[in-house]
């Protein structure tokens, strides 16, 4: 199992010769946890109040591998072709990513965690962006209607979503319609890390789907309420594929 930012943050933090300790996962977006994971693991015990016992897992981190991962959590998108359209939903945008634009309804927000997460995690997102479109979101009940695109044209819709604010699933389900026809029913992004492996906790999820642009090289992408709370996007990426 792929773990999460939250559940390893600064709570062990006795050094060791010869090794870093990271508990927070920041350090290793888009890189598969097991390359990092070269001394060991350790468990610390405490009583706490009330006979309570806290665990911290603390990864042991060679100092050779860890000296790699200074750039590691600045992971970037992939090579794109030419007329790729990114959006940052919700935020300001940079690099490739226009700002949040195209789009009716909703409301900005952003990660108020306190952690970056690990969002580029390889068995969740096989295109992996920058994190600073990770950090913001538009969510409630939101319409994109993305103009500009070849008419007709064939392209690859990648959606991106990362729970920020619930944590657990159940809490967040909706589904997402892409030119009128729904592509995710009931989708809950914390059970789709979960059935990918993941435990839930800071984990990004990419959902990539072929659509066609309409007559006018318009793609729509809608975001309707579900069973649960309201629904929520990252990032949109409509990259050409002919």
């Amino acid at each position: 199992m792929i773990f999460g930012a939250e559940e390893h943050i600064g709570r062990w933090s006795r050094p060791e010769p010869g090794a870093e300790h990271y508990v927070d996962w920041r350090l290793v977006d888009g890189i598969d946890e097991r390359l990092l994971m070269k001394s060991r693991i350790g468990m610390a015990r405490s009583a706490g109040r009330a006979g309570r016992v806290a665990v911290a897992v603390v990864a042991s981190i060679v100092t050779a591998v860890g000296a790699g991962l200074a750039t590691a959590g600045a992971a970037q998108a992939d090579d794109l072709p030419a007329g790729t359209v990114s959006i940052d939903a919700g935020g300001t945008g940079g690099g490739a990513f226009l700002p949040d634009s195209f789009f009716t309804g909703g409301a900005a927000s952003a990660n108020a965690s306190g952690s970056t997460g690990n969002a580029n995690w390889p068995r969740g997102v096989a295109h992996p962006i920058p994190q600073a479109q990770w950090n913001d979101y538009r969510f409630l009940e939101t319409g994109y209607s993305v103009p500009g695109l070849q008419p007709g044209g064939s392209y690859q819709l990648r959606l991106y979503f990362l729970e920020w604010f619930w944590p657990k699933a159940g809490q967040r389900v909706f589904d997402v319609a892409v030119n009128g026809e729904v592509v995710l029913k009931n989708f809950d992004i914390i059970k789709a890390v979960v059935d990918n492996g993941g435990d839930g906790c800071f984990l990004g999820i990419e959902r990539a789907f072929d659509v066609v642009a309409d007559a006018t090289g318009t793609v729509t992408v809608d975001f309707h309420r579900g069973p649960a709370d309201q629904p929520a996007i990252n990032a949109i990426v409509l990259a050409p594929t002919a």
